[in-house]
């Protein structure tokens, strides 16, 4: 038995090392063969690109600027228009803009199909090369033509780079006694200062969690957000395929609020973090939640530094709510749904890469024009920071539900 296992062994490491060898290979007959010459770090950047494209959306190889931008967009301030971004059916695919970016105000939608960045048509390049198109300095023009289910015409914005906050909560009171809080991320100082914030606020009949557009971010800063409103039981679980990235979070009784009527408002853009907070906190029957079908991302992603420039992003697990749920691809479905009066992208109704790919070559031949749309000052649903206006509250359906509900509750 010991040399039958030696021997597996022994092919397991010889098949390793000839695959290695042949990529080497490869990449040396190119770099010494190839009828121009080929520049190695690029040689190396594209072909860890092609081996990363095949596995999920999520996980990617990020070279110097795109590792400070994901480490930036964590704590604080990054440039940029606000996107969060995925490859969908081979469609780069927005998730969610950003609350208050330029994105957000000009109208971009959840499951917008971007087709061009500027003058590059990028349908079939990964998601690597679509992000350092976007790439400019602050106060610079970034064009996108855009595909929309609801619109017959490709749709032309112009937005401008700015610095990007991603980290700040909102909070106001809503009929004197409803507590408004919009997480806009979840990052390393979100339940900071939601503890905070539900510490100012103590004279409270109801409180409104807006995780719409919320696009995730760090997992333990989502479980940290539920433990705040429930004082036992499991709060969320991610199993890998090693044992180390197999874990559970659980509850604890201090500091927690377990009885003030809570409503979570999501859509479609709502994802990863945003959805353990919703799922969990459904599950525990804590909070309804209200709004439309949350995005479906149950999977977790590490960072692994490859040098002092570069670093993989990699899936290392996949979460699953209280009730052993994994939402991946599936997403959270709302207790009451309410469709605001904006139009949203429905998952079963995607746009076609043959439809995008003909679309394109409509627009290189003349034979269509995109719409050109003009950024708004302010988004529809963005709450003013001294609070809502009775106009805004009247057009959110979906915020007027969730005041409704914990009025009736009390």
């Amino acid at each position: 038995m010991y040399k039958i296992v030696t021997a597996l062994f022994v092919l397991l490491l010889i098949n390793a090392c000839t695959s290695y060898s042949k990529l080497d290979s490869v990449m040396q007959l190119v770099k010494k063969e190839y009828v121009t010459d080929i520049n190695q770090t690029k040689l190396t950047d594209n072909s860890i690109h092609h081996l990363l494209e095949n596995l999920d959306p999520h996980t990617m190889y990020l070279k110097r600027e795109d590792l400070e931008k994901f480490l930036i967009a964590t704590t604080g301030q990054f440039a940029g228009v606000g996107i969060s971004l995925s490859i969908q059916n081979k469609l780069l695919t927005v998730v969610t803009p950003i609350a208050h970016s330029p994105a957000k105000k000009a109208g971009i939608q959840s499951g917008d199909v971007i087709i061009k960045i500027n003058e590059h048509p990028i349908l079939g390049m990964n998601l690597e090369e679509c992000i350092a198109l976007t790439k400019g300095a602050v106060n610079t023009n970034l064009r996108l033509t855009i595909l929309r289910k609801t619109t017959q015409r490709p749709l032309l914005f112009t937005l401008k780079r700015t610095y990007i906050n991603a980290n700040p909560l909102f909070a106001t009171l809503l009929d004197d006694s409803i507590l408004y809080i919009s997480i806009p991320s979840f990052n390393k100082k979100t339940s900071l200062e939601l503890k905070q914030i539900l510490q100012k606020y103590t004279q409270r009949e109801g409180i409104i969690l807006d995780l719409r557009y919320n696009p995730g971010g760090i997992l333990h800063q989502a479980t940290e957000v539920v433990d705040m409103f429930i004082n036992k039981g499991l709060i969320a679980s991610q199993k890998g395929r090693l044992p180390k990235y197999t874990t559970s979070y659980y509850a604890t009784p201090s500091h927690s609020d377990t009885s003030t009527p809570l409503a979570i408002l999501i859509n479609a853009g709502s994802a990863s973090a945003s959805e353990i907070v919703s799922g969990a906190l459904q599950v525990h029957k804590r909070a309804i939640i209200i709004g439309e079908k949350s995005f479906g991302k149950g999977s977790v992603q590490t960072l692994f530094s490859l040098d002092n420039d570069s670093a993989l992003k990699m899936t290392i697990a996949k979460y699953y709510l209280p009730n052993g749920k994994c939402i991946d691809g599936i997403g959270i479905k709302p207790d009451i749904i309410v469709k605001n009066k904006l139009p949203t992208i429905k998952r079963k109704k995607n746009i076609s890469y043959t439809k995008a790919k003909k679309t394109l070559k409509q627009l290189s031949t003349g034979h269509i024009s995109a719409k050109y749309i003009k950024s708004s000052s302010s988004p529809t649903t963005t709450a003013k920071k001294d609070g809502f206006t009775p106009k805004q509250i009247q057009r959110d359906r979906q915020l007027r539900k969730a005041i409704q509900i914990l009025k009736n509750s009390n």
